[in-house]
């Protein structure tokens, strides 16, 4: 046993090294989004295309649950008067007042399992 993990280290220590002739792999593209992310709370006084809000919905809908219940729902909300009302009467959806639409993520209370959790899985980042 003890063989055999120090050979798993020293393989991996080997791995690890770099030399300055080795080509250096790609970063990850993803993590690197993910990590150099901001927040915006100005809008541009136009929709955003619909094939972005699919992608954006799809990438939610990927999210992991328990046992794969996928306890949420999307709405995307275009009306002006329903985003004015959740920007008033929610304490951190000041920014709608000033956008044309909203993606609202609704967590299944009731059918899933760690749901409050699960609810937040698709909003879930860095922060």
């Amino acid at each position: 046993m003890r063989i055999c993990l120090f050979f798993l280290i020293t393989v991996f220590l080997m791995a690890c090294s770099s030399t300055g002739n080795q080509r250096q792999e790609p970063e990850n593209q993803t993590l690197e989004t993910i990590l150099n992310r901001k927040s915006v709370r100005k809008y541009k006084d136009r929709p955003v295309e619909k094939e972005k809000i699919d992608k954006l919905i799809r990438a939610g809908m990927a999210a992991p649950s328990s046992r794969d219940r996928r306890p949420w729902e999307f709405i995307i909300v275009t009306d002006r008067k329903a985003l004015d009302t959740m920007a008033e009467g929610l304490p951190f959806a000041r920014m709608l007042k000033e956008t044309r639409q909203a993606i609202v993520v609704c967590g299944d209370t009731i059918h899933g399992i760690g749901s409050r959790m699960d609810g937040c899985l698709p909003l879930s980042g860095p922060d």
